[in-house]
């Protein structure tokens, strides 16, 4: 029952031993897409860990002699109106950036395998308890529903996070009570009830690991999307505070500055722009090698 649950769930096609793990990573490395993205969110991923050790200038301390400097030698990517150099702004940034959307992401994956899991596999009142709930979050664009959220709970970079998980848990529940409805009744589940298996078990160890690839595919876009929504909230001055070197933030605080310097919100934009397109390519690239009918090709 459990190699037939395997069998039905693993992206990898069924080979002798190893052999079909490493053909399916070679799978996934021929896949532009996913290797494009991979290697982009990669880059950016080193860049933070790099930002959080050590930087050019310090990224928060004025230096006002500096103001407005072009890109060159010195500043690579310029200074801002304060004098800051913006390449150590954007290392520092980077891994905040990361940080709201794996953080908001974790938490809406979270909330929704404990919300759509029991909704799906015991469905009744509970499923429409649950389904009615997220139908009303979904009245609110996600953008608007965490902007209301921040302004209740006060502007940070912590309720940024709160925020963009809460107004992600309506798709990430929906998704898994969806897979979870199109497994209850597959046989190995009826085989593992048969046996007398519980429910608790029966979720955990058969429904579970069965519906994980969906979930992998929008974690990945999902992280893209929180991204983009955290650094919307900044750019309105709800998360990240000054002197916090934040990509939404900077762009914020440039916005009065670009005739002086394009400088100040490009760089900050292509970062931005970047990693969400390196998450983007790479969950597409995740859904091609993990959908069962783009494995039998």
């Amino acid at each position: 029952m459990t190699d037939t649950a395997s069998a039905l769930s693993s992206p990898f096609p069924a080979r002798e031993g190893g052999r079909g793990v490493r053909f399916s990573l070679r799978r996934l490395a021929r896949n532009r897409s996913a290797l494009i993205g991979g290697l982009v969110f990669g880059v950016i991923v080193v860049l933070a860990l790099v930002g959080v050790w050590a930087t050019p200038y310090d990224p928060v301390k004025i230096d006002t002699p500096n103001r407005l400097t072009e890109p060159g030698l010195t500043y690579w990517l310029g200074t801002d109106h304060f004098g800051r150099d913006i390449f150590s702004r954007l290392l520092a940034g980077a891994h905040l950036s990361l940080l709201i959307g794996l953080t908001s992401v974790s938490l809406a994956v979270s909330l929704g395998l404990l919300l759509g899991l029991p909704a799906g596999y015991f469905g009744g009142w509970l499923d429409m308890l649950v389904m009615r709930a997220m139908d009303l979050l979904l009245s609110f664009p996600s953008v608007l529903l965490a902007l209301g959220i921040v302004a209740i709970v006060g502007p940070s970079l912590s309720n940024v996070m709160l925020a963009v998980g809460i107004a992600s848990v309506p798709s990430f529940t929906r998704l898994v009570r969806a897979s979870v409805l199109s497994v209850r009744t597959l046989p190995y589940i009826e085989a593992a009830q048969a046996t007398g298996c519980g429910s608790t078990r029966i979720l955990l160890r058969h429904i579970l690991p069965n519906i994980l690839a969906p979930l992998i595919v929008l974690a990945t876009l999902g992280t893209a999307g929180a991204i983009l929504t955290g650094a919307a909230l900044s750019f309105l001055g709800l998360g990240a505070q000054p002197p916090t070197p934040e990509w939404g933030a900077m762009l914020s605080e440039a916005r009065n500055y670009m005739r002086l310097g394009w400088w100040l919100t490009v760089f900050p934009g292509l970062a931005i722009a970047l990693t969400v397109l390196g998450l983007n390519l790479l969950g597409d690239g995740l859904r091609d090698w993990l959908d069962p009918q783009m494995r039998q090709g």
